[in-house]
């Protein structure tokens, strides 16, 4: 069975990137599947389009705010994205995380972040962001139709079946 999948919105600035790359390897440790365009976009590819298929598979948008993330080219496209079928967040599939202190866009004032501007609040916080984004999201259709498949391919009959029957209750309960 897979874990979580994580995709890193950021700015392309050296701090941010420097931070992305520490986070990255942080959540790669502890078992979170990551995009990460740095490490995984292959040479010549579609970014457009790669960007835009690891969004829809990725459990988790982590979002790293910052001055230059909101003026980044790319980086509205990629959260407006997340909050375009979830306005309100409900899922907590975008995961706010403040690097620096910056004017945030209405849409965002609301949701509460995890902040990350020092190297000490992101060793106090790191708990928050693994625990919000290290488990498979329990609602994720796609995620949760690809671990069950595993199971059977596998030969795990029961624990297909089991998961099979939870996730089709917490859909009923929906």
């Amino acid at each position: 069975m897979k874990g979580p999948k994580v995709f890193l919105s950021y700015a392309h600035v050296e701090a941010d990137k420097n931070f992305v790359s520490r986070l990255h390897e942080r959540l790669k440790r502890d078992g979170v599947e990551c995009f990460f365009d740095e490490r995984s976009l292959a040479p010549g590819a579609n970014f457009v389009l790669a960007i835009s298929e690891a969004i829809d598979q990725c459990n988790y948008l982590v979002m790293v705010m910052s001055q230059a993330y909101f003026s980044a080219r790319f980086a509205s496209a990629e959260w407006t994205t997340v909050l375009s079928g979830d306005p309100q967040n409900k899922s907590g599939r975008l995961v706010p995380l403040l690097l620096e202190e910056c004017k945030l866009p209405a849409l965002l004032k609301a949701l509460v972040y995890v902040d990350v501007s020092s190297i000490e609040k992101f060793k106090q916080n790191y708990y928050r962001i693994w625990e919000q984004v290290g488990q498979s999201q329990p609602n994720d259709i796609e995620q949760r139709s690809r671990e069950i498949d595993d199971l059977f391919e596998q030969g795990e009959l029961e624990q297909g079946m089991k998961r099979l029957l939870d996730f089709s209750r917490d859909f009923a309960i929906k």
